[in-house]
C-alpha cells in the first residue's frame, strides 16, 4: 500500500470484514482513519490507537442524511480536510423467497446499500470539491452477515 502519511480517510462499514481490514491497512500506512459504522466501532479504533496508529470511531447510520453530513463535518473539523473515502457499508436481506420478503426489509436494504452510498458520496464530494488535491472515493459492494 502506498504511503498515506497525514492523509485523512473515512471508512464506512468498518465494524468487521472488508471495512475493518481496509481501515486497518490505511492506519498502518500512516493515514488518520475515521472508522464509521451504525453502531460505534469504538473498540476497533481503540485497538489501532493502542498500537500507535491514528484511528477514531464515529457512529453513523449512512441511511440518515444528518448522520452522513455530521461524519464528514466531524472529519474536517478534526483534521482540516478529507483525502479519501472507502464506502463499504452494506447489508443483506433475510434469505427468503421474494414473495415472502416484507417491503420494510427490502426498503432497509435499499436505504443502506444504495441511499447510503449516494449520501456518503454527496457529502464527501462536497468537501473534496473545496480542496485542491488528488482525492479519491472507492465504493465497495459487500454485505454483512
Amino acid at each position: 500500500m502506498n504511503n498515506f502519511n497525514n492523509k485523512v480517510v473515512i471508512v464506512t462499514g468498518a465494524r468487521t470484514g472488508i471495512g475493518l481490514s481496509a481501515a486497518t491497512l490505511f492506519a498502518k500506512a500512516g493515514a488518520n482513519v475515521i472508522l464509521a459504522r451504525r453502531h460505534k466501532p469504538k473498540k476497533k479504533a481503540q485497538r489501532l490507537t493502542e498500537q500507535g496508529y491514528s484511528a477514531i470511531s464515529f457512529e453513523c447510520d449512512v441511511s440518515q442524511e444528518s448522520d452522513v453530513k455530521a461524519m464528514v463535518d466531524f472529519t474536517v473539523k478534526k483534521f482540516g480536510h478529507l483525502d479519501y473515502a472507502y464506502n463499504n457499508t452494506g447489508i443483506q436481506s433475510p434469505v427468503t423467497k421474494t414473495e415472502d420478503l416484507s417491503l420494510d426489509e427490502y426498503n432497509k436494504v435499499l436505504d443502506i446499500n444504495l441511499k447510503g452510498i449516494f449520501l456518503s458520496m454527496k457529502y464527501e464530494l462536497k468537501q473534496m470539491s473545496k480542496q485542491y488535491s488528488k482525492d479519491a472515493i472507492v465504493n465497495c459492494s459487500s454485505m454483512e452477515d
